[in-house]
């Protein structure tokens, strides 16, 4: 078996278990074992369960964050953009990687597991931390009336929001014909741009002094 699809087969079945596991859960004996691989196959390609887990959150991010800043560039050459298209080059690669066919909705269990496990081994802002700037950046410039750390408080919000969004709102079956999922429904992509747009585009509400 070639290297290059041996290595390709093992992250497969790492992205699949990870995602149904967790990091801690996830069993490299059953990786090995759908990848039709041995162990030493793992260690020699990413040294170590760790090295692994990177490999798998770095396949998925790396081309997510490359789209949003290929987006964020077309819209600084065209020039004249406004919050809501800033917000869109955010939503929309993320969104068509949720709905993309393999591993769509393994990143999107991933992205929420690593929010929840954060492995010491390694997370994925190291990967993000040069969009996030870029983006910070742009917005700042759209929003001058707020503060430096006022666009950082709503940026972690609304990548918060975009996150959450992109889970099935099972939390919310009680309601009447439930929520529709963003990942289902494109309906839900417009709410989200106005709540989110709303939100980061908001005044500036002092707040209230003791009386």
């Amino acid at each position: 078996m070639p290297s290059d699809e041996t290595r390709v087969r093992i992250l497969d079945s790492a992205t699949r278990h990870f995602a149904a596991d967790g990091f801690a859960g996830a069993s490299m004996r059953r990786i090995v074992e759908e990848a039709e691989v041995n162990l030493s196959a793992v260690n020699y390609h990413f040294g170590s369960k760790s090295g692994l887990y990177r490999a798998v959150m770095e396949r998925l991010v790396a081309p997510l964050v490359d789209e949003r800043l290929a987006k964020l560039r077309e819209l600084q050459v065209s020039g004249g953009f406004t919050t809501t298209d800033l917000i869109a080059a955010l939503l929309d690669p993320a969104l068509a990687l949720a709905r993309a066919p393999g591993h769509g909705p393994a990143w999107v269990l991933l992205n929420w597991r690593s929010r929840l496990e954060h492995p010491d081994r390694w997370d994925s802002t190291e990967l993000h931390e040069p969009m996030i700037r870029a983006f910070m950046a742009a917005f700042r410039g759209l929003l001058p009336e707020l503060s430096e750390r006022e666009v950082e408080y709503r940026f972690f919000f609304m990548m918060g929001a975009i996150a959450n969004a992109l889970i099935d709102p099972r939390s919310f079956t009680f309601l009447e014909g439930g929520l529709p999922s963003l990942r289902d429904d494109d309906s839900v992509r417009g709410r989200l741009l106005r709540f989110l747009d709303a939100g980061v585009a908001a005044p500036v509400v002092s707040a209230p002094t003791a009386g």
